[in-house]
């Protein structure tokens, strides 16, 4: 059990330093610094700075992922701004994550301690879209059942 929170915490350290690591890029990518997290300030650099999006976009100034999604051959920034975003749901969504990861391997008779194999498998899963999710864990399963 301590080895797990110790897992736990050594994940979401490294959640949280790639998720600064991601904020970087993107203020260098912009040439500015600005609350990533502010719909408000996002959409000023967007729409306001960057001129991304046509006539509509610039109206409805919207910064949910999936119309950051729909203008990703706009600007380098996009597709940091969708990892960003991403990446930030997963870790806000972390603790139930790792939890469910924990009690899968252990109800496939897993030994759920072993920190590296559960580090691996949350780091992976943080850069995959949903949809992959599963596969990964089949994958990760079938890799466990054959050491």
């Amino acid at each position: 059990m301590e080895e797990q929170v110790l897992c736990k915490t050594r994940i979401k350290e490294r959640g949280e330093q790639y998720l600064n690591e991601l904020a970087q890029e993107i203020y260098e990518t912009v040439g500015m610094e600005f609350n990533i997290d502010s719909d408000e300030q996002l959409a000023t650099v967007l729409y306001d700075e960057l001129k991304i999006g046509d006539e509509e976009d610039q109206i409805n100034r919207f910064t949910d992922i999936r119309i950051l999604e729909s203008l990703m051959d706009e600007h380098p920034v996009i597709g940091l701004l969708v990892i960003y975003r991403s990446h930030q749901v997963w870790l806000n969504r972390f603790d139930n994550n790792f939890n469910i990861i924990v009690a899968i391997l252990m109800s496939k008779g897993h030994v759920a301690n072993n920190s590296e194999l559960l580090y691996e498998f949350a780091i992976r899963i943080a850069e995959y879209k949903k949809e992959d999710t599963i596969k990964l864990l089949k994958e990760t399963l079938k890799r466990l059942e054959n050491s």
